[in-house]
């Protein structure tokens, strides 16, 4: 669609309203759709900071720990969406960037959590020797993956 819509003049004052309502579902599909990823990186946050210990207050402010859930879900949303503006804007290949960073996310999910898991949980139960054979081949996987 975005291809549709560069063959059409800037100045076509009728593609304009098309580009401000194309733009709309994004403007607000956006946020809607990090919400999510939003409260898992709070989350994360959160543990990081139990887990940690007390910061000093100067990092606690920057990071935004020390505020209350909604300001720390706003803040962890407009970083996000400055990222990903940034990445837009910087590069003209954003379908490319889209598919790096789902394959990363997507590696992430597959194999560093799954040994983050195993060793956490399973590699205290398994024989040695087993032990060190999965969480090699994991991370060996998830270094190539």
């Amino acid at each position: 669609l975005t291809r549709f819509i560069r063959n059409y003049p800037a100045d076509d004052a009728l593609m304009f309203v098309v580009r401000c309502v194309y733009s709309v579902p994004v403007v607000f599909g956006v946020p809607i759709n990090l919400s999510p990823a939003a409260a898992s990186l709070q989350s994360l946050a959160k543990r990081a900071a139990a887990h940690l210990g007390p910061a000093p207050a100067a990092v606690q402010r920057t990071l935004g720990l020390g505020c209350d859930e909604r300001a720390l879900h706003g803040l962890i949303v407009a970083a996000v969406l400055s990222a990903c503006a940034t990445v837009a804007i910087w590069s003209e290949a954003v379908a490319d960037v889209i598919g790096l960073l789902g394959s990363f996310f997507g590696t992430l999910i597959c194999l560093w959590w799954p040994l983050r898991i195993y060793s956490n949980v399973l590699g205290h139960l398994h024989v040695r020797g087993l032990s060190l054979l999965v969480r090699s081949a994991l991370l060996l996987a998830a270094s190539f993956g």
